[in-house]
């Protein structure tokens, strides 16, 4: 009985000895340890953050060609409103194709050019409600692109001094004539002429050649 009473007076010294222990080693750490939640929650809506460096500017993206005219997107700034149209005399449209060359099933991308030569901002109709892509050869007009239009808009857009816009439309090589009537006659390999038109300002016309 003696010996059984000495041992568990020896375990509970170890034991309050253990928790001593662990106690001074608990307040010897604290001044690394991390300050608690409550510290931080303490800061309040007040604490103002270390300002950040600012992102740097995405590269814009260049736009795809769509089988169908594409149009610029309307400007946000200037305002419609305030921003004076275009005088016709102070802007230009130019044709152009991707390629002057297609190769035999290859279909041409046709491209309106626009730009405004004048020195201020202004607005322009730009929607396919102005716009015309129009196919010749030296028998004759071709093609285009207002004879099956189903529906037209209107698109305003602003346009800066010097700036360049593009509307693309991918030609199938078919030929159409005025309302849409059928049109059996394929389009043979020569040499035609690109005119595009945007309201009463025409192009000049630009050649390629179909193989």
């Amino acid at each position: 009985m003696a010996v059984v009473i000495l041992a568990l007076v020896v375990l509970a010294a170890l034991v309050l000895g253990g928790s001593a222990l662990a106690g001074a080693l608990g307040s010897g750490s604290r001044g690394t340890e991390e300050p608690p939640a409550e510290a931080a929650a303490s800061a309040g809506p007040d604490a103002t953050p270390a300002p950040s460096a600012a992102p740097a500017s995405a590269p814009a993206s260049a736009g795809a060609s769509t089988p169908a005219p594409s149009a610029p997107a309307p400007s946000a700034e200037p305002t419609l409103s305030t921003s004076v149209r275009c005088e016709p005399a102070d802007v230009t449209v130019e044709a152009t194709t991707d390629e002057q060359s297609y190769a035999e099933g290859e279909d041409p991308v046709l491209t309106l050019v626009l730009r405004n030569a004048g020195d201020e901002a202004c607005v322009l109709n730009v929607g396919t409600s102005e716009m015309e892509f129009l196919v010749t050869n030296a028998d004759g007009r071709i093609f285009s692109s207002v004879d099956c239009q189903t529906a037209s808009e209107d698109l305003f857009h602003v346009l800066e001094p010097d700036a360049e816009e593009t509307a693309d439309f991918g030609w199938p090589r078919t030929r159409s004539v005025a309302g849409c009537t059928p049109v059996e006659e394929g389009v043979g390999p020569g040499t035609y002429m690109l005119t595009t038109r945007l309201g009463v300002i025409n192009s000049s016309p630009a050649d390629f050649t179909l193989q």
